[in-house]
């Protein structure tokens, strides 16, 4: 192993597959710092395969962007797999962690490589895709002036099925260890560090529908196409909806390939930087089943002052009489004092409708700039015929109006209270009204990690509406300043 320290300590979970021809559903490699005076990184190689296939995950060649690499030799008797993840215990779930020391701070793109896919990906090469190696990879930046960084920790599975018509969601829900601000982006797979899969066409393409018409009225509201997005502040990603054109060679099911990326950004020196990332490269399945897909309404995202408190109640309910597991996730929840109580929560699957109560009292320590993200997941528990779940994530955000001055200097103008804008949610265009003695000169839109989206110079054009429609939805700062002093107000951009 050339000198390096490999240490194999593998973990076991996941699902078994309706075929012998899959082997790897998806997989991330992530990083935490084990000494900042050497530069020892411990990374650790998750894999999520299917115990119905005889190929073996994790002997594949881990390369650590300085110019050496590892073979992985995972041999049979490095790991038990009596234990998995998912109903009818279907995968299981490999962890292999390596340290490894580099010599000098530097920019590392970490790569880990396979060399086969699994066959009959339907949006991989026209489905030829045995032969497309895997490849996952994250990013490391040793900075001094950037400070130690470990990378986010995924603290869902991506192993979850899809359903012609009906919306796929999935959300890695990340969390980082120091406090850095996550973004999210869709990603082509790789099959070379610098080199797309072969022929990748994304799950929404009108390809994978059976007519153009089909595929104008394919979400699942059956009034307009498919969409396939994901939110970069929330990591909520949505494929809305899978389509009817199924040809996989058995069974009446269909494998396609997804990729998201996770970037780290923290505030340096007063600006943001981009610190580092993790990619996560997963299946999903879609199959022709007929369902009723869990589903719930979640509060409308709040911004709170720092005396308010939250208390909710939300309705889980599965239309086809299933039961059904709620699951939260979020920092709100883990808070040393006073962290948001949910109740009641089953511990296990359980009848609906089922009501959750959530209540938070924040402490004055607790408000901060980065929104809190209330993560939610319901799944069924088929009764049926039907041998799959289906599952749905949606995100609910709490935020604090404490994002700092941007324009330094300028004080919160006297008739702040007066400020109004509306439709409050907005979808599109967003109106202010302000005091007839004001004439602010510029209109400055930031998102909630305090990057700017919009700049406009309303002397040159006397507006007083803005078109937001092509931000992406969360909650946003608009900020009218004349010079001498300021309005600034958070607005919620809602599809």
């Amino acid at each position: 192993m050339n000198n390096r320290h490999l240490v194999l300590v593998v973990a076991f979970i996941l699902l078994l597959a309706k075929v012998n021809a899959t082997h790897i559903w998806g997989g991330e490699l992530t990083y935490k710092v084990v000494s900042a005076a050497s530069l020892t990184y411990e990374f650790t190689l998750t894999g999520y395969i299917d115990t119905g296939s005889p190929v073996r995950f994790g002997d594949g060649i881990i390369n650590f962007g300085d110019g050496t690499e590892a073979q992985i030799d995972l041999v049979a008797d490095s790991y038990e797999d009596n234990e998995f993840l998912g109903p009818n215990n279907r995968f299981n779930l490999y962890r292999i962690k390596i340290t490894h020391t580099y010599a000098a701070p530097g920019t590392y793109e970490i790569t880990y490589t396979e060399p086969n896919r699994n066959d009959e990906i339907i949006n991989i090469n026209l489905g030829n895709s045995v032969q497309t190696p895997f490849l996952i990879k994250s990013l490391i930046i040793i900075n001094p002036e950037f400070g130690l960084n470990s990378s986010p920790i995924f603290n869902t599975f991506p192993i979850d099925f899809g359903f012609v018509g009906k919306i796929f969601t999935h959300n890695p829900w990340a969390w980082d260890p120091d406090g850095d601000s996550l973004a999210y982006r869709l990603v082509t797979p790789k099959m070379d560090p610098d080199q797309p899969v072969t022929n990748y066409l994304t799950p929404s393409n009108s390809e994978f529908y059976v007519s153009p018409l089909e595929w104008d009225l394919s979400n699942e509201s059956g009034n307009g196409p498919a969409q396939y997005k994901i939110n970069p502040f929330t990591g909520d990603l949505s494929w809305d909806a899978p389509g009817n054109l199924l040809r996989h060679s058995v069974g009446d099911f269909s494998e396609y390939n997804l990729a998201l990326l996770v970037e780290e950004w923290r505030q340096i020196n007063g600006s943001w930087r981009r610190i580092g990332y993790v990619t996560r490269d997963f299946l999903v399945m879609v199959t022709a089943e007929e369902i009723g897909r869990p589903d719930f309404e979640l509060p409308e995202d709040r911004m709170m002052t720092a005396s308010e408190s939250v208390q909710e109640t939300i309705t889980f309910q599965d239309p086809d009489g299933d039961p059904i597991k709620v699951e939260f996730f979020g920092e709100v929840f883990d808070l040393p004092n006073s962290p948001m109580m949910v109740s009641p929560l089953p511990a296990d699957f359980t009848n609906g409708p089922l009501a959750v109560s959530l209540q938070w009292a924040p402490l004055a320590w607790h408000v901060r700039q980065r929104p809190y993200y209330v993560h939610v997941k319901i799944t069924d528990q088929p009764t049926d015929s039907r041998t799959d779940p289906a599952v749905t994530y949606k995100t609910w955000i709490l935020s604090f109006a404490t994002i700092p001055d941007v324009v330094t200097g300028l004080p919160v103008s006297p008739d702040q209270s007066k400020f109004i804008v509306y439709p409050n949610p907005t979808s599109g265009k967003l109106r202010w009204q302000i005091p007839a003695n004001s004439e602010p000169e510029y209109l400055t839109i930031y998102n909630c990690l305090g990057q700017r989206t919009i700049s406009v110079n309303l002397t040159s054009n006397g507006v007083k509406e803005i078109d937001v429609s092509s931000l992406v939805n969360g909650v946003y700062l608009l900020q009218l300043t004349d010079g001498s002093r300021k309005y600034q107000i958070r607005f919620l951009k809602n599809d």
